[in-house]
């Protein structure tokens, strides 16, 4: 006598048992994509391992890098345009020119993180803790700082008009010749 509602939920079990590892599968091939060709558009890598990685120049557009931990990687003049970095660890990462438009960031750590002239504009950096990071000349039009920690963090020459700034801790920062509203020119 066949049941097949049985073995639905036996094929659905199995199914739901080896995503996991699916997933861990696409990760790894992903991660080794990225690293041969130094470029992984859309990818999904949740999680990853890429400490002191050299990624300069990458092209990691979309890419989803949620929890990843890059702690002082090389992301120089790389391309991470509305990638998904929520509470990845980025401290100490070289992040020079990098574009990060639209990127997700909520809860990362860029602590002490080099980020001269990045752009992240419209980035969500909502409670990213930035402290002692260096964001000179960074371009942080319509960002999203609520609750960021920007303690002793380096805003010198930075672009801010339109960021919201609400709960963010700039104690000790350096806001010098930064732009914080756009001037009328009459």
């Amino acid at each position: 006598m066949s049941y097949p509602i049985k073995n639905s939920c036996v094929l659905v079990m199995t199914y739901l048992l080896c995503l996991p590892n699916l997933m861990a599968d696409e990760r790894h091939d992903n991660t080794a994509k990225l690293l041969e060709s130094n470029e992984c558009v859309s990818c999904q890598m949740t999680g990853v391992w890429l400490y002191r990685a050299n990624l300069a120049g990458a092209t990691l557009m979309q890419a989803t890098l949620s929890g990843a931990n890059l702690e002082r990687s090389n992301l120089e003049r790389a391309n991470l345009e509305k990638a998904q970095l929520d509470g990845a660890n980025l401290e100490r990462a070289r992040m020079d020119r990098v574009n990060l438009r639209e990127a997700n960031l909520r809860g990362a750590n860029l602590e002490e993180a080099g980020l001269p002239r990045v752009d992240l504009t419209g980035a969500d950096l909502q409670g990213a803790n930035l402290e002692k990071a260096n964001l000179h000349g960074a371009n942080l039009r319509g960002a999203n700082l609520s609750g960021a920690n920007l303690e002793n963090a380096n805003l010198e020459g930075a672009q801010l008009e339109g960021a919201i700034l609400t709960q963010c801790n700039l104690k000790g920062a350096n806001l010098e010749r930064a732009i914080l509203k756009r001037r009328d020119k009459r």
